[in-house]
């Protein structure tokens, strides 16, 4: 059901991502463990594809569409934040925990070492 408000439907918030990965990922089971590290890898990819299209990192992002056009939450009773702290600390963590397993298109792992020196230098410049 969509309200509008800020916590509903298409909206996801990247502490509640990184709560459910991190739960899946520390239970032992290689299934959900499997399913942890899909989750951080599409997870990465939305909000890489989201940032090279905004120039920005958002407090949450609408999951809805595909991920080349994942784009800024909405809803509630403030416009989306950018450049937020949370989010750029689970790209952090997630990299950390699952950027070696992760490639671009050509298979090779620069593109998500480019990924993890621009998350350090977001909004410093």
């Amino acid at each position: 059901m969509g309200s509008e408000q800020q916590w509903d439907k298409e909206n996801a918030w990247p502490p509640m991502v990184h709560m459910v990965i991190e739960g899946f990922r520390t239970t032992g089971d290689p299934v959900l463990m499997k399913a942890a590290e899909t989750m951080a890898t599409q997870w990465l990819t939305v909000t890489y594809k989201s940032f090279i299209r905004t120039h920005s990192m958002f407090e949450k992002y609408n999951v809805s569409a595909k991920s080349e056009e994942c784009s800024a939450g909405s809803g509630g009773e403030y416009e989306v934040q950018t450049g937020f702290g949370w989010t750029n600390g689970v790209i952090l963590d997630l990299l950390d925990k699952y950027g070696q397993k992760m490639t671009s298109a050509a298979s090779y792992p620069t593109q998500w070492l480019l990924y993890t020196v621009f998350l350090c230098l977001v909004r410093i410049l």
